[in-house]
């Protein structure tokens, strides 16, 4: 462990500065004091308040660095708890768009990992379909695990092994015939994909 690596965050702190430079100035002034073998007159009052200055300033100083290294604690806590927090709360960790043709199984690409798009178990899978017609049911398939997504949009919860790559695949259920000089009806899905921080 690196000591000085520790007090660093300490040491930047403006409180706790003001109190070790207090306390290690009035403990060389009374140091100094001292070695000189200055005696103040005792009943004077300014040598009182001098010695009292002497006596318990650097005291008060330290007691400054306590107060201003607890609070900074605090702080640090406060913040550790924080980045704690944040790490579990569920953020995008992929994204992308498919086009269906209805019967058609079709990789999900990844648009910010590039290829096709994989799942986690316990993510969750979020959808918004869009076609010139009425959308089909579409199923995603993660892994060998099939389910309906339900409507046009929303979310539904990735199941599967734990920490194992499962592949995203959608198919709009239906068929490709289509009237003579008719492209098949195609379906588009924007996907986004929320969870935690991925195995790596």
């Amino acid at each position: 462990m690196n000591i000085f690596a520790e007090a660093a965050p300490y040491l930047k702190d403006p409180v706790i500065l003001i109190g070790l430079v207090m306390f290690l100035a009035l403990l060389a002034a009374r140091q100094l004091f001292k070695a000189r073998g200055a005696r103040p007159h005792p009943h004077s009052s300014g040598s009182r308040v001098l010695a009292l200055t002497l006596n318990h300033g650097f005291v008060v100083g330290l007691l400054i660095v306590a107060a201003g290294g607890y609070l900074k604690y605090l702080d640090l806590r406060d913040i550790a708890a924080a980045v704690q927090r944040g790490a579990s709360v569920p953020r995008e960790v992929d994204f992308g768009f498919a086009e269906l043709d209805p019967g058609l199984a079709v990789p999900v690409p990844s648009y910010k990992n590039g290829g096709a798009m994989v799942l986690y178990s316990g993510e969750e899978f979020g959808f918004h379909a869009l076609a010139d017609g009425p959308i089909p049911p579409i199923e995603l398939r993660a892994g060998d695990h099939v389910q309906l997504l339900p409507g046009s949009n929303g979310k539904v919860k990735i199941t599967g092994p734990l920490n194992q790559p499962l592949p995203a695949v959608l198919l709009a259920r239906g068929s490709r015939t289509s009237l003579p000089g008719e492209a098949p009806p195609r379906i588009s899905v924007k996907v986004q994909v929320f969870g935690v921080a991925r195995p790596k």
